[in-house]
């Protein structure tokens, strides 16, 4: 009788032992299918912070003095909350500016790539090119731009918090 006793306890310790590897193994795929989607919101909050980058780039870039208010416009679309506080006061020198200047710009992205990322903050690394014309010169003049350009996620968006050119 004490074999049959202890050959139900060995049955019982070999399915508790197969259940906790079965166990273990839900585990460990449910976490990596957890791992897999936090990548791929990673991957798209990456994707998503240098396209903001490259658009503001484009639109700081791309200015005239016919469109002076749309122009603006654009800039403080993509500008977080303190950006868009220190381009507002500037607003009215830049506005007379590109007036009294005639200015007319356009602007490409030749290239963009992240340089940092953290979650909820990055800096991307933009080059741009484009032309400017005013009223002392004739035809436009080419340009060339290299900026870091910081971002932060605010409200599932990723905008402009500061630039050095």
């Amino acid at each position: 009788m004490m074999r049959r006793g202890l050959r139900v306890s060995v049955d019982g310790l070999i399915a508790a032992a197969l259940f906790l590897v079965l166990l273990a193994l839900v585990v460990f795929g449910v976490d990596k299918a957890l791992d897999v989607r936090r990548l791929g919101h990673t991957a798209s909050d990456r994707d998503d912070a240098v396209a903001a980058a490259r658009k503001e780039v484009l639109a700081l870039t791309t200015i005239s003095a016919t469109s002076t208010n749309r122009d603006i416009k654009r800039i403080l679309a993509g500008a977080s909350k303190s950006f868009k506080a220190q381009f507002q006061e500037q607003a009215t020198a830049f506005r007379k500016a590109l007036s009294d200047g005639q200015v007319k710009s356009t602007g490409t992205i030749a290239s963009a790539g992240l340089a940092s990322f953290t979650g909820a903050r990055a800096q991307v690394l933009v080059a741009a090119s484009g032309t400017v014309q005013n009223k002392t010169s004739k035809t436009a003049q080419p340009r060339n731009y290299r900026l870091k350009v910081s971002l932060v996620k605010t409200g599932g968006d990723w905008l402009v918090s500061g630039m050095d050119f």
